[in-house]
């Protein structure tokens, strides 16, 4: 939830401080799994699985901070400018332009 809030801001400041609390959220949640296990609501397996896919995306989540942290000197130099930021926009090698396809006609 909070990924996606922040991601509707638009700018990396503020994204970066959602995908903190985001943070947040998931390590509390690993933490009650494990709670959940020695206090007997689930077996233990099942909390070690759950548990490896919070840590999995403690790591994703932190990796996509880095990234968005990196863009924040951009926009803080955009508002200096008196400027809006806005992200660069980059072309997809996925996306195919009219006319320009491989395949004959």
């Amino acid at each position: 939830m909070n990924i996606a809030e922040g991601f509707r801001r638009l700018v990396p400041a503020e994204f970066s401080r959602f995908l903190g609390y985001a943070l947040s959220s998931l390590e509390e949640a690993v933490r009650r799994v494990k709670d959940g296990a020695d206090r007997g609501y689930y077996s233990v397996e099942d909390a070690n699985a759950c548990a490896a896919l919070g840590i999995y995306a403690i790591r994703t989540t932190g990796k996509l901070n880095i990234s968005v942290r990196s863009r924040i000197p951009e926009e803080r130099a955009a508002r200096k400018r008196g400027e809006r930021w806005r992200p660069k926009t980059r072309k997809s090698p996925h996306i195919i332009e009219a006319g320009t396809s491989d395949k004959p006609h």
